[in-house]
């Protein structure tokens, strides 16, 4: 009985891992329209500036702008919903469930991902995906937005992600 419990608990391990693992595209994903939001982050006197570029399904683009003291992406999301009205809403996982004019369809296999465009293993997962949106590669981002560290140059991507099994 116990070698019985010992390999189903091992069994469900490894399937919660590879769900886990695969929960970006694995490929590289090309960007060809859609809602997507873009927010970058530069250093100023005093903390960050953070520009927020949201983009709806038609094409229709969004501009805003913060600024403050960010430790981590979340501080910047939270900043842009409160003084710029930006979308922000999470599920019940604590996970972005919709941001700006990203939002999954019900019911599907879809989610937000977020990417990053930085190469520093510190902060993203190759593994897991990358989108490439006009020329430029993104990849996926290995922390969620509440350990996100906010640092000078950082792009930040959400978009609509499938996941793939």
């Amino acid at each position: 009985m116990k070698k019985f419990l010992f390999f189903s608990f091992a069994l469900i391990l490894i399937l919660a891992t590879a769900l886990l693992a695969s929960s970006c595209a694995k490929e590289k994903e090309i960007y060809d329209g859609g809602a997507i939001v873009f927010v970058s982050v530069k250093a100023q006197a005093g903390g960050f500036a953070a520009d927020a570029s949201v983009t709806d399904a038609d094409g229709k683009k969004t501009e805003m702008s913060v600024s403050g003291d960010f430790k981590f992406l979340a501080d910047v999301l939270q900043k842009l919903k409160s003084e710029k009205g930006l979308t922000l809403e999470f599920d019940a996982y604590g996970m972005v469930a919709e941001i700006g004019t990203v939002k999954p369809a019900a019911g599907t296999n879809e989610f937000i991902c977020v990417y990053l465009n930085s190469e520093d293993l510190a902060y993203v997962d190759p593994l897991w995906g990358t989108v490439e949106v006009n020329g430029a590669t993104y990849n996926s981002t290995s922390k969620g937005i509440g350990e996100m560290p906010v640092i000078d140059g950082f792009v930040f991507v959400f978009k609509v992600s499938v996941y793939s099994f």
